[in-house]
């Protein structure tokens, strides 16, 4: 089940519209079936940052918020058993970002893509194109902030930064 009434719709109309303004290119999910609304005219939406556009996404349902990754922002993604260990490196390191605890035993850590477009491949899984951001609640789980965005002041750390601390994480563990 998607649709959660009001409280969540207040929720996801500010939470898109705060994402956008930092920048974070955000689509709706149209995808989520039980919402009890008017469908989008196309399935297939563009990323986007503009504020009149998110306005007009929010206001029609309240679409689950997807982040569009790999273009300024990325993801890696890794078990709570690794991600517990990455924590408190990149903590010790200073360079803690925000981080999705996604509704299955995954934690989802969101990175500043590298320059050079090189990743090192210490994610578990290929990386998404877009990943749902929180506030969400549907059958199969929640999705919610172990660390917000706004707790590290939006800044997103390197992703050789994550990679290594994840590689590092593995071998004490």
């Amino acid at each position: 089940m998607c649709n959660l009434g009001n409280a969540i719709w207040t929720q996801l109309h500010s939470a898109a519209h705060e994402f956008a303004h930092h920048g974070w290119r955000i689509m709706p999910d149209v995808l989520c079936r039980d919402i009890d609304s008017q469908r989008m005219e196309s399935a297939t939406v563009a990323p986007s940052t503009d504020a009149e556009v998110v306005e007009r996404w929010w206001s029609q349902a309240p679409y689950p918020i997807l982040l569009a990754t790999g273009t300024s922002i990325d993801v890696v993604e890794v078990s709570i058993r690794v991600g517990v260990t990455v924590l408190r490196i990149l903590n010790n390191a200073g360079s803690v970002g925000p981080v999705v605890h996604a509704h299955s035993d995954r934690w989802q850590f969101l990175v500043a893509v590298a320059t050079d477009g090189a990743i090192d491949g210490d994610s578990e899984g290929p990386p998404p194109t877009s990943i749902l951001l929180p506030p969400w609640v549907s059958a199969s789980g929640m999705t919610c902030w172990r660390i917000t965005p706004q707790e590290v002041g939006w800044r997103l750390p390197g992703e050789r930064v994550v990679d290594l601390a994840i590689r590092i994480a593995r071998e004490i563990q």
